[in-house]
Parts: C-alpha cells; structure tokens; sequence
C-alpha cells in the first residue's frame, strides 16, 4: 500500500504513475482545460490557413489591379491615337475647306467676270431701265475701248499728288465708267458702277468712294451705282441712305 505522508511523497508518486496524474489532471483542471491545448493548436492551423487564403487573395488583387494598370495604359495609348487621328481629320478638313474656298473663290472670280462683261453689253438698257439715263457712253470698262480723254484726267490727277494712291488706283478697278444724260433733267453726268452677283456692303462702298473720286478730278458730281443679280433688303436701304444707285440685273444670259 502507498503511504502519502508529504507533499513530495505525492509528487513522487505522479511521477511513478502518470495514469495518476492523468486523473488528478482532469479533476483540478476539468475537461474543458484540458482540451485546451488541442483547440489551441487547431486555432493556430485554422489562422495559419486564413492567412494563407488571405495572401493568396492579396496576390491575385496585385495581379489584378497589375492587369488593370496596364489595361489603362492601353486605353490612354488608344486615346492619344484617337487624338492625334482625330486632329489629323480636323486638319485635313481644314485643308479641304481652304482649298474649296480657293476654287469658290475663283469660281465667283470667274462667274463675276462673266457677269461683269454681260452688264456692260447690256448697260444701255439697264442704266436707262434702273439709272434713268440715255445717251450711254462707256468710257472705262472690261472689253470697250478706253475714253482716252478719262484717262489722261485720272493719269493728271494721279501725277498731281493731290490723291492718295489708294484712290487712283480704284479709279483704274473700277468695273465701268460711263457718261449719260439724265432723262428727267437733261444734265450730262459721269457714272461709276461696280458689278457683282451678290451685292454686299464692299460694293456699296466701292462705288460711293470711287465716284467720289472721280467727282473730285472731273469738278462735278458723279453718280455712284451697283448693278447686281442678288440684293437683299438691308443691301437696298444701305445703298439708299449711301446715295448710291441699285439696278437689278438677272444673272441668266438672256437678251
């Protein structure tokens, strides 16, 4: 029989016998501490896990938002392909506009010539149908021979120094030139007309400085006046409160 006289005698004993101490364990400790160290050790897996599976998800992020940076350098690359095309269009439209105001340009240089040249064939009728004039002599214009007299006035007043060179060399642009004599007052007078298909503010003011011109060489007053196709309500009330005249003239060829 085992005597237990001290506590080292126990001790002892423990040591000799450890289903002893298994036993004495589990009464002081109870079943719940005992296990203790097993739940500790499977926590200790189960965290080692979740860590695991977080790194995991922490390396696929990485390699997502990776991806997703270098899908957004393309898409920037893109773009400023995009821009750069996109202003190679725009400029190539601007060529393309600028060369079709080039040959708009020289197509109305164009029809404007041959409009020109239909007024003057025709200016007798229309200066006696708009201007009230008859006795139409045309003493500068695109196809009629010169007025050497006119001439030899603007050529005076061009060597008198008394006009700028602006204004002369209006004179010498200017579409036609005429003499006539007014129907209702019989008085011979000078005409400057300018042509143009459309009628705009330049033409009005074309005519009224070059008349003025011509009025200040001859000493006398000269009719300013514009023949044209297309005029429009604020051109008339212009040319009305300008003093210039306005003859109306279809831009078709016929008669």
């Amino acid at each position: 029989m085992t005597t237990i006289n001290d506590i080292s005698d126990l001790a002892r004993i423990l040591r000799e016998r450890p289903e002893w101490a298994d036993t004495i364990r589990g009464i002081l400790l109870g079943q719940e501490l005992l296990e203790l160290p097993e739940r500790f050790a499977r926590f200790v897996e189960l965290t080692s896990e979740n860590f695991r599976l977080v790194h995991e998800r922490l390396d696929h992020l990485e390699t997502d938002v990776a991806e997703v940076k270098t899908d957004m350098a393309e898409v920037k690359t893109d773009v400023a392909r995009n821009t750069a095309d996109i202003a190679e269009i725009k400029t190539d439209v601007a060529e393309i506009k600028t060369r079709m105001n080039r040959i708009d340009g020289r197509m109305d240089r164009g029809f404007g010539t041959n409009y020109a040249i239909k007024v003057e064939k025709n200016i007798r009728s229309i200066a006696g149908q708009y201007l009230g004039l008859r006795r139409i002599r045309v003493l500068r214009g695109v196809y009629s021979p010169a007025d050497r007299e006119i001439e030899d006035r603007i050529e005076q007043a061009e060597e008198g120094g008394n006009f700028t060179s602006e204004e002369i060399d209006g004179l010498w642009r200017s579409d036609l030139i005429l003499s006539g004599r007014d129907k209702s007052t019989g008085a011979d007078t000078y005409i400057v007309v300018e042509t143009s298909i459309t009628v705009g503010d330049s033409d009005i003011a074309r005519a009224r400085a070059r008349a003025g011109t011509l009025s200040s060489i001859l000493g006398q007053p000269v009719m300013p006046a514009v023949v044209g196709a297309n005029v429009d309500a604020d051109r008339t009330a212009t040319a009305a409160l300008e003093g210039v005249s306005l003859a109306i003239e279809p831009e078709s060829w016929d008669g």
